[in-house]
């Protein structure tokens, strides 16, 4: 990569400038251009920033499969805050749990999970910002923010300068025991997409990976992939946009989406 810091959010950024009108993500009839993603994330990144959150701050994401998961990551990273993934499977206990081991100042969860966000909600006196996915403006007793009212309602947040350094943290499953925190560094996290991007296409690329995706793009075969297991299990979240969507149209899978 030249010229570019080694950062998810830096990436996404140059990929959304280099080809903003390429689709980024699908999620049944839904399409989502990467200068839509860019900027919506950008709107959620101001939201985090008004409310107190920034640089080192822990952002949970409880959702299930969906766009929302991608651009509240994304908003996360833009301002240096560090997003963690919530298994939606926990009850509220454990829930509670994730966001004090975690340190969470703000919350995104899908609206289905309302009942097991509300009995906590005194217990996680850290969170500085609940944003509901896909409910109303009230969502009682929630003192929440509607995700798209959140995004409508701040301008893009500024870019700003970031370092390979920075962190997102990835909670195992607790199969062997209660869920652990692991810090992954974003010079480790785009080396490793990019080695697992390189072993599914059989190709080594030479090329930066803005330049990379602005050609697939232009010739009509971006690499794409449909993720198989939830985005909140971190190997999902990382592996889901790396597979190659001519291989799998030749083998007559469907188009590639979200869900």
């Amino acid at each position: 990569m030249t010229e570019l810091v080694k950062h998810h959010a830096n990436l996404w950024e140059a990929i959304a400038d280099r080809i903003p009108d390429a689709i980024a993500l699908r999620h049944g009839e839904r399409e989502v251009t990467w200068g839509g993603f860019d900027e919506r994330a950008a709107r959620l990144a101001q939201t985090f920033a008004e409310a107190g959150i920034g640089p080192g701050d822990t952002v949970a994401i409880d959702l299930y499969n969906c766009p929302e998961y991608f651009e509240a990551f994304f908003g996360a990273l833009k301002i240096r805050a560090v997003p963690a993934n919530v298994n939606f499977r926990y009850g509220s206990d454990e829930l509670a749990s994730i966001l004090e081991n975690s340190e969470a100042r703000a919350l995104v969860y899908d609206a289905a999970l309302r009942d097991r966000v509300a009995p906590i909600v005194d217990r996680a006196g850290d969170i500085r910002l609940w944003i509901e996915v896909g409910g109303a403006d009230d969502p009682h007793p929630i003192p929440a923010l509607a995700y798209e009212t959140a995004v409508a309602g701040h301008d893009p947040a500024v870019r700003i300068g970031r370092s390979e350094d920075d962190v997102w943290l990835s909670y195992t499953g607790g199969t062997t025991g209660l869920p652990k925190g692991v810090l992954v560094r974003m010079e480790r996290s785009i080396t490793f997409v990019l080695w697992y991007r390189d072993m599914l296409l059989g190709e080594e690329i030479t090329v930066d990976p803005v330049s990379f995706a602005a050609r697939r793009a232009a010739e009509g075969r971006p690499v794409s992939g449909i993720p198989a297991s939830p985005l909140m299990h971190s190997t999902g979240f990382v592996v889901a946009a790396l597979l190659d969507r001519r291989r799998r149209e030749e083998e007559g899978a469907q188009e590639p989406c979200y869900t």
